[in-house]
This record gives structure tokens, sequence and C-alpha cells, in this order.
């Protein structure tokens, strides 16, 4: 009988994130000086109230964007092995899984023509 396993993605992306905080000063002016000073040289200090992940920036990265670091990595749900990540040029077949893989892979090419 068949059974069900779970397996999940780890993706490491690109995306610009909004941090809102509030100054307090006597003029705009002066509060955006004073937020230009904040966030650029004293940063930890900030007392942000808000965030929001802008979605539609959103962009995958290539390995070579993340200094030949993988930027996928699969993970088999029951017991949290990594069994694959995309440093690698080649699949690394587990498991006696070879002809698998290399069906997978032929299958990718021709769909590619």
């Amino acid at each position: 009988m068949k059974q069900e396993f779970d397996f999940y993605i780890d993706e490491r992306v690109m995306i610009w994130n909004r941090l809102k905080f509030s100054v307090e000063a006597e003029t705009l002016e002066e509060a955006k000086d004073m937020a230009i000073f904040m966030v650029t040289k004293d940063r930890e200090e900030i007392d942000f109230y808000d965030f929001e992940l802008l979605q539609d920036t959103l962009t995958e990265m290539e390995v070579g964007d993340n200094e030949g670091n993988p930027t996928l990595e699969l993970y088999c749900d029951k017991d949290a092995e990594l069994i694959y990540d995309n440093a690698n040029e080649d699949i690394k077949p587990i498991n006696g899984f070879e002809k698998l893989y290399q069906d997978i892979a032929k299958a990718n090419i021709l769909t590619k023509l």
C-alpha cells in the first residue's frame, strides 16, 4: 500500500522589507535629517513600530548570487534530513534511485527543447 510522505523546501530569496518608525522634530526638514542620521549612523536604536514584506519584490536567488552556497534545500519532513541542495550542478541520487533521477533529468531536458 502506498503511503504519503511530506517534504519541504527552504529557499533563500531576496525581498524588500518596509520598516516603519517615527521621529519627533520641530519641522519636517529636521525630521528628515534626523531620520537619515538614524538610518545611517544609529540604526540599532530605531524603534520600528511596524514592518511589511513587499511581496511583489520577491526574487529567487541563484547560487551565484549567494557566494556559491545553496539557495534551495529540500528536506524530508519526517526526519528533517537534507536530501538535496542546488549548490552542486549534479543531482546526487540517494538510496538507489539513480535511474529515477536520470529519467527525471532526461524528461526535464526534453521539455526544454
